[in-house]
């Protein structure tokens, strides 16, 4: 292609990289990426600092084309926005300096809501760095924004009426997905501050709380939606549409939520004493006990997983803990007698 030519001169101007791909947007201001990426947690970014002098950066040429079409799906199924940043621009060091970016490609997601770094002591969104040994490919690229760049806690899973009704007015998807979808993530950090998003699961043994949204013969998934509290009795709207379409979901969604963003009330910290076995008990260990849930958590998961059976001494508990407060895996555990 003639974009690549372009791209692999040495003397290419900064933005041929991506210059026929319009939903890539080229920073070269710190206070234009600052103002659209870092200040906007109701976004989902996926950057790619590249050098713009194909000599002292070969690869990104070489998956530029890649990139684009990815992020371009990425955006159309989940609303991700896409940027580029030449690290060879004299005018973005400072924030290249910020970001600790020290060596291209790099590629760098942000997700999750601006909070204070415990070391720099400053707000900012942490960024997710996608594993430079992974090699890019349109699938792992799609794997790592939908299960680490897609922030957890975006949305709540619920089991009780009473946790419904404390998040306010809110958008209820009723699933039977033991893990929560990037679709449903994007909806959240879409809608943060303004509608809460909560999940509820309908399984084989519902809580009462799914029982009562759901009903005898429920369609799963359904998404219900009220402008106020959830109250035992009171009737929810129902989404007729496609759920796969998530700019007319959004839209209808829109309906329901505030205009302004709400402050959100800080979390007090304070620590969990120990489960027995060793695990804290803020930590989320996902479990398993029959073949379908095998398939959907460990299988079909976005995650990377770490599976052991019920029952094992797991003396790396601490390890696990480390790379899951990054959000690089999910620790499964395995109940082998019942999932052959």
């Amino acid at each position: 292609m003639m974009r690549r030519a372009v791209a692999l001169l040495a003397l290419a101007c900064a933005n041929a990289l991506y210059e026929d791909d319009e939903h890539v947007t080229q920073f070269t201001d710190p206070a234009a990426l600052q103002e659209a990426v870092l200040d906007d947690d109701a976004s989902v970014w996926v950057i790619h600092f590249y050098h713009g002098d194909a000599d002292k950066d070969g690869q990104s040429p070489a998956v530029a084309d890649a990139f684009g079409e990815t992020t371009a799906e990425l955006l159309d199924g989940l609303g991700v926005k896409a940027g580029c940043v030449d690290v060879a621009d004299q005018g973005m060091q400072k924030l290249l300096q910020r970001l600790s970016i020290v060596g291209v490609p790099s590629f760098i997601g942000f997700g999750a809501e601006k909070a204070k770094n415990p070391y720099t002591k400053k707000t900012d969104r942490p960024a997710v760095r996608f594993p430079p040994d992974s090699g890019f490919s349109k699938t792992s690229f799609k794997r790592w924004v939908s299960g680490k760049v897609m922030p957890t806690d975006a949305v709540e899973r619920v089991t009780d009426a009473s946790d419904l009704t404390a998040l306010g007015p809110s958008a209820i998807l009723l699933t039977e997905r033991i893990t929560t979808s990037a679709l449903a993530k994007s909806l959240g950090v879409a809608l943060r501050g303004r509608l809460a998003v909560a999940e509820v699961l309908v399984d084989k043994s519902p809580t009462p709380l799914a029982a009562a949204l759901a009903g005898d013969a429920p369609t799963l998934p359904t998404l219900l939606a009220s402008k106020n509290a959830y109250a035992a009795g009171a009737a929810l709207d129902e989404y007729d549409g496609d759920l796969k379409d998530r700019e007319a979901v959004l839209k209808w969604l829109e309906g329901y939520a505030s205009k302004e963003r709400k402050a959100k009330e800080p979390k007090k910290d304070k620590k969990e004493p120990a489960a027995p076995g060793g695990w804290p008990k803020e930590f989320d260990l996902l479990k398993v006990a029959d073949d379908a849930s095998f398939q959907e958590t460990v299988l079909q998961n976005e995650a990377a997983v770490l599976t052991f059976r019920k029952g094992a001494d797991v003396p790396f508990v601490g390890k696990i803990m480390e790379l899951d407060g990054a959000g690089a895996v999910d620790a499964v555990e395995v109940d082998c007698a019942s999932a052959k």
